[in-house]
């Protein structure tokens, strides 16, 4: 009987283990997570097989609070490489944030067998959230009367609901503001910006001083006589609220709008020449056509040959006895006067 004494080689020389590398680019995944977008960024990562083996990959992905999708496992063949993708996904939102998500390759089988060691290959990548500007704002007093000269103040409440600190700029529209103050309104604003927390509000303030219907001069503004005979006028006051970060990273500026009505009343009565304007200058241009004609005539009268004086009659002389009886009989001769001499 003998006894036989087999030495097995070793499983693997050095170049015979399995041998992985994985390396994935982009390193750094930009996620938009705004209203519409897909809340999703993606990695395209290569797994390389170092060996000569046919070698089964487990792939594994920690990512966080963000869901991950990524192949189970994969195929590689000896001295190849295989592409694979990592998708992230993050709730539409989520405030502006970095995750680390570690991707990691672990060989399962080499050449069909239980790999006899825990050979694996492990790649880290920044899942980054991007900030996005939304932004609300509401008129705390959306309908205001004020009496002519006085000075109210209105408020706009202005809402951060992007998922950032965000600052926003707080002015009257351009249009809105030159038709105001050309009518008489002084606008002041009180704040023309400030910093807003995601998630909260801020409020934005504006002085208001009304005008006196006679200091209007702006062409087309009518105000109307109300019941207790007094004058209204109704006018809009539109403000607007813009994000920064829209103007400085978005390319476009976000920007809402409010509106306020504005009913003035100009408390003070007016004089009777101002209620009866209309009834003075049509008197007026009346009595100045009368004097028109009355002078034109008087012109034409005294211009006409009818009008000559006539010469006074010269009767002969008479004898003492007749000039009593002649006298009675004479025709009484006026030198006629102009009817307008005074003129």
């Amino acid at each position: 009987m003998s006894l036989f004494l087999v030495t097995q080689a070793p499983y693997a020389t050095s170049q015979a283990l399995p041998d992985i590398e994985l390396q994935c680019n982009p390193s750094s995944v930009l996620i938009d997570v705004y209203p519409g977008a897909t809340g999703t960024g993606m990695t395209f990562c290569t797994l390389t097989n170092n060996s000569v083996h046919l070698l089964e990959v487990d792939i594994f992905v920690e990512s966080g609070i963000l869901l991950a999708t990524s192949p189970g496992s994969i195929t590689v063949q000896g001295g190849t490489s295989v592409d694979f993708e990592v998708s992230m996904r993050a709730d539409i939102g989520l405030p502006m944030s970095a995750h680390q998500v570690k991707i990691t390759a672990v060989v399962n089988t080499v050449n069909g067998i239980a790999s006899p060691t825990e050979e694996k290959s492990e790649m880290s990548v920044l899942a980054q959230i991007r900030q996005y500007s939304s932004l609300e704002i509401s008129a705390n007093q959306p309908l205001l009367d004020i009496n002519s000269g006085e000075t109210k103040e209105l408020a706009y409440t202005v809402s951060n609901s992007g998922n950032q600190m965000d600052r926003f700029r707080f002015q009257v529209s351009w249009y809105t503001q030159g038709i105001l103050e050309e009518i008489g309104f002084v606008i002041v604003l009180n704040t023309v910006s400030q910093e807003i927390d995601a998630g909260t509000s801020g409020v934005f303030t504006i002085s208001i001083t009304a005008p006196y219907k006679g200091d209007t001069v702006a062409e087309g503004i009518i105000w109307e006589k109300n019941k207790d005979d007094l004058y209204n006028l109704i006018v809009q006051l539109e403000v607007t609220a813009t994000s920064e970060y829209s103007i400085r990273h978005e390319g476009v500026p976000n920007s809402v709008s409010a509106i306020t009505v504005m009913t003035v009343t100009d408390t003070t009565k007016e004089s009777f020449l101002e209620s009866n304007s209309t009834l003075i200058y049509i008197g007026a241009g009346a009595i100045s056509v009368i004097l028109l004609v009355i002078l034109a005539l008087a012109v034409f009268n005294r211009k006409s040959p009818n009008n000559t004086p006539k010469p006074r009659a010269i009767l002969p002389k008479q004898s003492g006895s007749n000039a009593i009886v002649n006298e009675d009989l004479e025709p009484s001769i006026v030198e006629s006067e102009d009817e307008f001499d005074f003129l």
